[in-house]
């Protein structure tokens, strides 16, 4: 993640669940109720179902690896995700399982 990332808004997933290892860097993990600080070593888990977000505020990138389970694809999400029309960005995350919380905290 770039230095200053929004990350994706708070949301969830109803087929697979995502645990979030930081490998450098710091980022902030929503798990639903909080936010909190994740440094290298940290993890955090979400569990299908489980609303959760990440941001990058401070300076400095930060490296993440993600383990999805079971193992969906996501590198077409991702590459589209870059590219996409504002129109297609609800298509897109419908069809990768991304649903967006109504959560007041971003």
């Amino acid at each position: 993640m770039s230095p200053s990332s929004r990350g994706p808004a708070p949301h969830f997933h109803t087929i697979f669940s995502e645990t979030f290892i930081v490998e450098e860097g710091d980022v902030d993990y929503f798990d639903g109720r909080a936010w909190r600080t994740l440094l290298p070593g940290d993890t955090a888990h979400a569990a299908a179902g489980d609303i959760h977000a990440l941001r990058k505020e401070r300076a400095g990138p930060a490296t993440l690896l993600m383990a999805l389970s079971p193992g969906v694809p996501r590198e077409q999400y991702f590459e589209q995700l870059a590219t996409v029309d504002e129109r297609d960005m609800s298509r897109l995350h419908e069809a990768h399982d991304n649903h967006f919380a109504d959560v007041h905290e971003r």
